[in-house]
């Protein structure tokens, strides 16, 4: 238990836990972790991690294309999965050859993913202050840009929030001229071949 608990002290790799099923007591690991993970003390997010590793399902990807091969390795010396994700690479998109086509995908992408419709309509709306708006709101909104400029002394925290304001808003504004272009190509999938799908999803 010493030796195990060493290990995910020095990776935070849940990984370990499977390898030791043999010898460890899982109740026990995951009782004790639920009774301390809560209390304000010892390492939160590696009680976090073990908790989700036993308790939370694993999500299966639904889409995902590029690389022709994964591969998983276990390192003794690391004590580390290690993935290698595509020792060589197709050179042409197969989209197409998806069960159902490129169209069943997207269609099943936006009735099972609402928020998704809605992101694509704020990126594409031809209304510059709904898109400003919505822009700034995926700054201001983001829990890790929030906690990183509240490490900023106060002096130069208003500088900072400027600068990076400024800089969004300008990227956002630079990428709004494809969303336009491609998004109501996507959200209206029904009309236009796999190709132009394609073309629209890769830009």
């Amino acid at each position: 238990m010493d030796e195990l608990c060493e290990k995910l002290l020095k990776s935070y790799n849940t990984n370990v836990l499977d390898n030791a099923e043999d010898t460890l007591d899982v109740k026990e690991f995951l009782r004790s972790t639920i009774n301390h993970r809560g209390c304000g003390k010892g390492r939160k997010v590696l009680m976090d991690l073990i908790y989700n590793h036993y308790r939370k399902t694993k999500p299966s990807p639904a889409f995902i294309w590029g690389p022709e091969m994964l591969t998983l390795h276990w390192s003794d010396k690391h004590q580390k999965m290690i993935y290698i994700f595509g020792e060589w690479h197709s050179d042409q998109m197969n989209c197409d050859k998806f069960k159902g086509g490129l169209g069943v995908r997207i269609k099943i992408l936006l009735i099972l993913n609402p928020e998704f419709k809605e992101l694509f309509d704020c990126l594409a709306t031809t209304d510059d202050a709904k898109f400003l708006a919505f822009w700034k709101k995926q700054l201001w909104d983001n829990k890790y840009v929030m906690k990183e400029i509240g490490k900023v002394p106060s002096p130069l925290k208003g500088q900072i929030l400027f600068f990076i304001e400024k800089e969004f808003i300008k990227r956002g504004f630079k990428c709004r001229k494809i969303w336009k272009k491609t998004i109501p190509i996507i959200l209206n999938y029904k009309s236009y071949s796999e190709s132009v799908l394609i073309e629209a999803l890769i830009v």
